[in-house]
């Protein structure tokens, strides 16, 4: 008696619930424009269920879309950085090496260049002094000061 009631009170519920959620009338045998209503009226009901499940799966879709774009892009990038940096480091060494190579040389011709210097300085005194007496030098002094 107990279940009966139960089936009974869930059976009038569930026609309740249909019929106020729905408002499809409920028979046991629908006429076949009735069959047409209902199933228009259940397309139109479940049609905006539908879509909305579809854009939130679709709306699910695109954030992990975004989130993998950004997340690629992101590696990329850093490889890129990564990639020209160690090219303009390879570069920049070059250039150093190639600086401290050019300064080199430019040292060995000053240096070079003043040793010439000496060695014509060195003749210099060898010819107009030693073995003078008094020496070529003193000689052209005592002339400038002679006047």
């Amino acid at each position: 008696m107990m279940m009966a009631m139960i089936l009974r009170a869930s059976f009038l519920r569930s026609e309740a619930w249909s019929k106020q959620h729905l408002s499809i009338p409920w028979r046991l045998n629908p006429q076949p424009q009735q069959l047409q209503e209902q199933q228009q009226q259940l397309i139109q009901y479940k049609l905006p269920l539908q879509a909305q499940s579809q854009a939130k799966s679709a709306t699910k879709w695109l954030k992990k879309l975004l989130f993998v774009f950004v997340a690629l892009m992101l590696l990329a990038s850093i490889w890129l950085f990564h990639h020209i940096y160690q090219d303009t480091a390879l570069r920049r060494k070059e250039t150093l090496a190639n600086m401290c190579d050019e300064r080199a040389r430019m040292l060995q011709d000053q240096f070079n260049v003043s040793l010439n210097h000496v060695h014509a300085l060195a003749i210099l005194v060898s010819t107009f002094h030693h073995g003078k007496y008094p020496s070529a030098m003193d000689q052209v002094i005592f002339f400038f000061d002679f006047f």
